[in-house]
């Protein structure tokens, strides 16, 4: 004779607890003696055990998401001429800061003076806190290398703005400057400085590394040219990475 097997469930919708299930995502708990409903959270919270939670649960915010790629921050063309440019109110969520810039002169003179830039932090013009060790070269393989620290009102990266100079369709050259500053949102270590710039006229190459003393996170870069203006149609990005 063949048995029959039954099975009864004394769990019901109605049931309490069960039966506070009324929204998307909502999930049934118990403190140890009465079930109830607890809530889903937010966009991007985890659920963790938390002891001092009634259920033993809580939604709390979820891990930071990562970022290994570099993202543009700021972007601007320069559409009069200007003594300097500043990238100001950086968020300080950004460890490594990458500039691209692109300088122009206002002016047609071949000589090379004015045609400089200075790269400061923060507005830092204090001379002892920017510690520079750079690699010169021109057209004529002329090279050299030096330490400085208190001769510059900040990091001198070198002749990176053109004027048209010699060039024969009297148009201006661009000087071409790649800034990279890491650790930039630490609050106890000195800033690592990288740059490699040159011009289209001589032309002129100047490779720097240099540390910026401060403890200070870096919210905002300011480019500047040493004696003349950054031109119409210079071009300074701002790239950061988390």
């Amino acid at each position: 004779m063949e048995k029959v097997m039954s099975v009864s469930f004394s769990e019901s919708i109605s049931t309490p607890g069960l039966s506070s299930l009324v929204s998307k995502g909502d999930i049934v708990s118990s403190d140890g003696t009465t079930r109830s409903r607890l809530p889903v959270g937010t966009d991007g919270q985890v659920l963790t055990a938390q002891s001092s939670a009634s259920v033993g649960l809580s939604w709390v915010a979820g891990p930071a998401a990562s970022q290994s790629s570099f993202v543009l921050v700021e972007s601007s063309t320069l559409t009069a001429g200007a003594s300097s440019f500043t990238f100001s109110n950086l968020p300080t969520s950004y460890h490594t800061f990458r500039m691209i810039f692109q300088g122009k002169e206002t002016t047609t003179s071949t000589g090379f003076d004015g045609r400089s830039a200075e790269i400061r932090l923060n507005g830092d013009t204090v001379g002892s806190n920017y510690m520079i060790s750079y690699l010169y070269g021109t057209a004529g393989a002329d090279a050299a290398n030096a330490e400085d620290k208190g001769s510059y009102t900040g990091f001198s990266v070198g002749a990176v703005i053109s004027d048209s100079g010699t060039n024969p369709d009297n148009t201006y050259y661009r000087g071409i400057l790649s800034l990279e500053i890491s650790g930039a949102n630490s609050t106890s270590l000195y800033k690592n400085v990288r740059t490699t710039g040159g011009n289209g006229q001589g032309p002129t190459v100047r490779r720097l590394s240099g540390l910026w003393i401060s403890t200070s996170a870096v919210t905002s870069i300011t480019v500047l040219d040493i004696s003349r203006n950054l031109g119409p149609g210079t071009l300074i990005e701002l790239y950061g990475m988390k």
